[in-house]
């Protein structure tokens, strides 16, 4: 649900008065102009209250979707889902949540980076969709993207981050703890704690990975 709801507030939520954004951007209902524009690349474009207020909507939608009373906020939205490489459960749990909540989820193929210059897709993207889903190996590459894209860009994982991995693992925490304060989180693995596997004890923007 965290995810779902960096893509919901991205795409202007609280401009219709719902919750204040937590990392809102302003999109005309037209789909065509914006007066701000945000990406969500890391987990440190979002400061701590920020992550709490995702976190709080999460659960609202959550309970939403299993009362089958689901918002359509993206209604008339377009967002694009770039996913050239493995990624089942993130490809469909972004696909679903936009399709349930009354936008269009369209798959982009081909690799970031090939055929086409990234900048050069960018544009192509921002002209087609409002937003764009992008998971790749390369996060310079995801930077470059966002950097020469008018529409929101939202980092769905690469070799460096995972930034919707950890909001979805913070909500949880929180759904069994209550709170995230306090909270220290321990790596378990062969790969060494990168920006998307750094724990924190307390629920600090500059401190989740």
């Amino acid at each position: 649900m965290a995810r779902l709801v960096i893509v919901e507030k991205l795409l202007g939520e609280a401009a219709r008065g719902q919750e204040a954004a937590a990392a809102a951007t302003v999109l005309d209902r037209g789909g065509v102009l914006m007066a701000h524009k945000r990406d969500f690349l890391s987990r440190r474009d979002l400061s701590g209250a920020e992550i709490e207020r995702i976190l709080d909507h999460a659960s609202r939608l959550e309970r939403a979707f299993r009362a089958g009373e689901v918002p359509q906020t993206l209604k008339g939205e377009a967002v694009a889902l770039w996913f050239p490489d493995t990624g089942f459960r993130n490809l469909v749990a972004f696909d679903l949540g936009i399709r349930r909540m009354g936008g269009d989820a369209i798959r982009i193929p081909g690799e970031l980076g090939q055929r086409e210059t990234t900048e050069d897709m960018a544009v192509y993207l921002s002209n087609w969709f409002n937003a764009t889903i992008v998971r790749a190996p390369s996060y310079a590459a995801v930077q470059q993207l966002a950097g020469a894209s008018r529409v929101p860009v939202i980092n769905a994982r690469t070799h460096h981050n995972h930034p919707c991995e950890v909001l979805g693992d913070l909500a949880y925490a929180r759904k069994v703890r209550g709170v995230l304060a306090g909270l220290t989180v321990v790596f378990v693995g062969r790969q060494p704690p990168t920006s998307a596997t750094a724990g924190s004890r307390q629920p600090r923007s500059s401190q989740y990975g």
